[in-house]
């Protein structure tokens, strides 16, 4: 009975629908890293101040207004490309071929002479990377049925991971033996396999809407749906807050271990290689529990103990230059944040409304890229506290507590699906 269990708990990440999700997860998980944080590491090396790295948190601005041309994707054909791939498909192309030419052009920009032409190619590239979101988003929710969407949501998030970390430990590692140029063009590269995975995944069944009515039937429809919902404004609250102090600490984190005295190299290989792993685990374990017990108690357990968490970066700022200890923190941080982050997608997936999944989805991460936005003024803020660090990561602590409140509150209101219905298996 035991064995039975276990192998049905499996099967589904397996299918092809849902293994195909790590492979478009991979460069889907690079961009951000790419735009911001690892940048911001070549910004620190050319002598860019503190307070204008953490402004470059800001560059996420597409990612927090990409809800607004999230219809025209839905509404605008991509010529040629759409005939032979389909429309989420074609757009998948598009978005890729895009990301590549940009992260070239950083790669040949001069940051230490040209700050603003780089800051400018990182606008764009998390432009793009917000195209890239609302395809990928919209064609997982859409294919995926309930007993997938859990699975899906964890192997979306380990092959972002393993994005994620060949966009920082790789690119630090290339910068450290070649130079920037060469680390961000091997990224280039890398993308292509977003491209790949397009073509040979298949085109979901979109419903059909009235030609000719983009306002009427792309734009007002979604947002109307889920303004009418009960709560809908705690729920707006709750996505905006939730992962707020995560974002301060993320954006301020690879400057915070240079000035602990941690090398380049050994960022990587602690934060980025090592912390890799639980993050993986965290999402599969994520993934797995969201089938298993009801989505907003998991929110709960789940951000409870990722704020928890953020206690281990008191304590490492107060020790100091602590090799062993960063691992301790890099551990429980990334386990946790792996759980929370695979039950806070699989929530935002079922919030959204089948009919307006595009719309709807990128809305819900505008919203939660606000908190990344607003994480902007985290540079600014250690230096009003003069490096005082052991002060900055408590107030990220405290700022944590309200978003896991509000979901006792959000709780009361149903959610919006449980899963694709309209594709056959």
């Amino acid at each position: 009975m035991l064995a039975s269990k276990l192998v049905a708990s499996i099967r589904p990440y397996f299918t092809p629908r849902v293994f195909s999700m790590a492979v478009l997860g991979f460069p889907y998980g690079m961009m951000y890293f790419l735009a911001i944080p690892t940048l911001q590491v070549w910004l620190k090396e050319v002598g860019v101040s503190n307070t204008l790295i953490g402004y470059f948190a800001m560059l996420c601005i597409p990612y927090t207004l990409k809800f607004l041309w999230a219809p025209l994707i839905g509404y605008i054909k991509i010529p040629i490309l759409g005939r032979f791939l389909g429309h989420r498909r074609s757009w998948l192309v598009m978005a890729h071929l895009l990301l590549i030419m940009t992260l070239i052009l950083i790669g040949f920009s001069s940051p230490a002479t040209h700050l603003l032409y780089t800051a400018l190619l990182a606008l764009s590239l998390t432009f793009f990377a917000g195209i890239q979101d609302i395809v990928i988003d919209a064609y997982r929710i859409e294919i995926l049925d309930k007993s997938q969407s859990g699975p899906g949501v964890s192997m979306l998030i380990s092959g972002y991971r393993l994005g994620s970390l060949t966009a920082q430990a790789g690119v630090l590692s290339l910068a450290a033996h070649f130079n920037w140029t060469v680390a961000y063009c091997v990224m280039a590269a890398l993308v292509m396999m977003g491209i790949i995975a397009a073509i040979l995944n298949p085109e979901p069944i979109l419903p059909r809407r009235p030609k000719g009515q983009f306002f009427r039937a792309y734009v007002l429809p979604p947002l109307q749906e889920f303004f009418q919902r009960k709560g809908c404004w705690y729920i707006v609250l709750f996505i905006l807050i939730f992962r707020l102090g995560d974002s301060f600490i993320n954006n301020m984190s690879n400057i915070f271990y240079l000035e602990t005295g941690f090398t380049k190299i050994q960022i990587a290989n602690v934060t980025k290689t090592f912390g890799m792993f639980p993050t993986l685990i965290g999402g599969l374990i994520g993934g797995a529990l969201s089938v298993r017990i009801n989505t907003f108690s998991a929110l709960l357990l789940c951000g409870i103990a990722h704020t928890l968490s953020h206690v281990m970066f008191i304590f490492q700022a107060i020790l100091g230059y602590n090799l062993e200890f960063l691992y301790s923190v890099i551990l429980l941080e990334n386990l946790t944040g792996g759980l929370t982050t695979a039950i806070f997608i699989v929530y935002l997936s079922q919030e959204s409304n089948l009919k307006y999944t595009a719309t709807q989805y990128a809305f819900f991460t505008s919203l939660w890229s606000g908190a990344t936005f607003v994480s902007g003024i985290a540079g600014w803020l250690i230096d009003a506290l003069n490096g005082n660090w052991p002060w900055f990561f408590t107030i990220a602590f405290l700022i944590s507590v309200p978003g896991i409140l509000l979901i006792f509150k959000i709780k009361r209101y149903p959610l919006a699906n449980q899963g694709a219905t309209h594709i056959p298996l």
